[in-house]
Parts: structure tokens; sequence; C-alpha cells
């Protein structure tokens, strides 16, 4: 029973590290986030986007980018942060979120996925354990700080064989020597370097910390002007002036409607097919889009989208 036993823990463990890519999505956007390419494209982050490929990421003053990875293990890049997210070329590789400076938060449930590495100059967790913590890393101060929310740690900088229990509710920092510019590093056999410098820690998580990488009342505040928007907008369909509804219109405005073309397109209005036209259609006094008149090719090019356009009428 004891060898059942053992190999189920065993077969168990190996699902957290197998299988295929994960599923890594933008759950939640506060603020200024930009994505770029490593070739240098940008791409533009929504919430509900599907992360596939090696991305470069930023976010502005006060700004919050959540991302998920197979809807339960989460990571969090915080305000005025870079990050390079190295996206496996295999199925057996792991995802890499390499900070190149700021704040980055991670929170990993129980039977959470696992498969991805944390790292930055000075510091790296492969598989992190479940908990929820965060590292803030400034190249400038050569200053590294981990803090723990939830779970527990040993806390070592890069290549030390000496850690520290880090518990939760505590923060620990390494202050690395430098050499001028650069960081000092003891040179090891196997070509590995060592960063010279001092830790200084376990210290408790204060109110001020815990505020800066929760960063509530910024959510709130957040949260506030979404939903004052969203009733802002709603009071505006709501006006009585727009008449005409699906789509919506005000009286004498005209739609310009795709009509007939393929249900398979999605991207555009196919009017070089027979079938395919631009139809026009205006806004009368009973709230009613009547008066259909078929417009022009080249007038059609111009007006006709997919979804059916609403503008003023040009005669």
């Amino acid at each position: 029973m004891k060898g059942l036993a053992f190999l189920g823990l065993f077969f168990s463990s190996l699902a957290v590290f197998a299988g295929d890519f994960p599923d890594l999505k933008v759950t939640e956007i506060i603020g200024e986030a930009s994505a770029e390419s490593f070739g240098g494209l940008n791409r533009p982050l929504k919430v509900g986007m599907k992360v596939d490929s090696s991305l470069r990421l930023k976010t502005g003053e006060g700004s919050e980018v959540v991302f998920s990875f197979n809807g339960n293990s989460a990571f969090h890049l915080l305000s005025r942060s870079q990050l390079r997210l190295i996206w496996p070329e295999e199925k057996s590789q792991i995802v890499v979120l390499d900070l190149d400076h700021g704040l980055l938060r991670w929170r990993v449930p129980e039977d959470g996925y696992r498969n991805f590495k944390i790292s930055s100059l000075l510091y790296e967790e492969a598989s992190p354990v479940p908990g929820d913590r965060y590292l803030n890393w400034s190249p400038e101060l050569a200053l590294l700080e981990v803090g723990i929310f939830s779970g527990e740690i040993v806390f070592r900088p890069i290549h030390h064989r000496e850690g520290m229990p880090l518990k939760q509710g505590q923060l620990i920092q390494f202050v690395a020597a430098k050499e001028g510019d650069e960081i000092a590093y003891d040179k090891l056999l196997h070509g590995k370097s060592v960063p010279q410098g001092k830790i200084i820690g376990p210290e408790p998580l204060t109110d001020e910390v815990r505020e800066k990488i929760t960063q509530e009342k910024l959510k709130k505040e957040h949260h506030l002007k979404k939903k004052v928007e969203i009733q802002k907008r709603k009071k505006a369909e709501n006006d009585p002036v727009w008449i005409c509804k699906k789509p919506r219109g005000k009286f004498n405005d005209c739609q310009w409607a795709c009509e007939g073309n393929p249900k398979a397109e999605k991207k555009i209005c196919r009017l070089e097919l027979a079938n395919v036209q631009c139809v026009r259609y205006r806004c009368n006094a009973g709230g009613q889009w009547r008066d259909p008149l078929p417009v022009l090719k080249d007038e059609g090019q111009l007006r006709c989208r997919i979804q059916p356009q609403v503008d003023k009428c040009i005669d």
C-alpha cells in the first residue's frame, strides 16, 4: 500500500510539471500597460487576451497588469515595472518571468500551476511553492526585496548556498556590493558567479508595504471610476434623443449596412461579390430604420463595414 501511495504522489507531482503549454491570459489592467514582442512590434494588452509568445511588458505610474496561468496561479506586474516574459519553445520547457526592474507579485494556490520560473539578476524561484509573495528589484540601488503574504520559503540570493527562512508576514532584503557601477561577484568552480552583499532581515511587513504591493486603495478608485463611466454610458444610451435602436440613431440619421456578406467573413464587406451590397437606411420619426437605398460601390467601400455604421445623412 505504501508503494502505491508513493507512486500516486509521484505521478501527481509530475502532473504539475508536464503537459501542454499553459493557458496564460490577461485578467486585469489598471492604468497604462504595454507589451512589445522581442522583434520590436507593439502588442496592445486587453483583458481576456491570450499570451502564447515572448513579450516585454511595461507598466506606468500607478498601474498594474494581472495574468493568470490556467485560471488559477497568477502574477501581477506592478507600477513602473518592466518584465521579460520568455515563452518556451518546447512543452518540456517552462515560462520564465524575468524582472528587469520594479515590482512583481505571484500567487500560487495549493493545486495551482507551477511550471514557471521567477527570475531577476540576483534572485530566482523555479516552480514556485504555493503562497503569495512579491519581488522588488532596483538595479540602480542594487537592492533586492522579497516579502510573503502567505506561505513560507528559504530565501537565497542567486547561487548562494546559505539561506534564510522567510515566513508569512515577513520581508527580507539583499543589498549587493558594488565595484564602481557594477555588482561585485565571487567566482566559483563551474563558472558560477556569487553576488557579494549582505542580507537584512527578516522584518515584519508593514501596512505601508502591504498597500504598496496590493494597491487596494488604487484598485478601489479604479473600480469606482469604471462604475461611474458605465453609469454615464448607460444614461447616454437611454437618452430619448436616440429614437432608433439596433443600431442606435437619432431622427434623420442614416445607417449603412452590409447585406448579403458571407457568414464566414469577419473582417470586411465583400462588395466585389455579386450578391453583396451596401444599403443605406434612414431613421424616421417613428423610431424605425426605413427607406432602404442601395448605394454605389465607391460609396459602399467608404461607408460599409461588417457592423452597421451610423452617421448624419449626407442629403
